[in-house]
C-alpha cells in the first residue's frame, strides 16, 4: 500500500527466504503466434522497471 501512496519507505532485504508471487500467460498452441511471448515479455521488463524505480537494486535483484 505504501508504494501506490507513494510513501517513503526502507526497503531492506528479509534475513530469510521470502515470499513469492508467479505470474503465467496462457494461450492455446499456435493461435496466437509469438504474441503471448511478446506479452510476457513485454509484463515482465514493466513490471521489473516498476519494481527497480520503486525499490532499487534489492527489488531488481528479486525478480527471475
Amino acid at each position: 500500500d505504501g508504494l501506490v501512496e507513494n510513501m517513503r519507505l526502507q526497503i531492506k532485504p528479509l534475513p530469510v527466504s521470502g515470499l513469492s508471487r508467479t505470474l503465467t500467460v496462457v494461450a492455446r498452441k499456435d493461435e496466437l503466434q509469438h504474441l503471448p511471448k511478446a506479452v510476457a515479455d513485454l509484463c515482465r521488463q514493466t513490471l521489473l522497471a516498476r519494481i527497480t524505480d520503486q525499490m532499487g537494486h534489492i527489488g531488481e535483484s528479486s525478480v527471475k
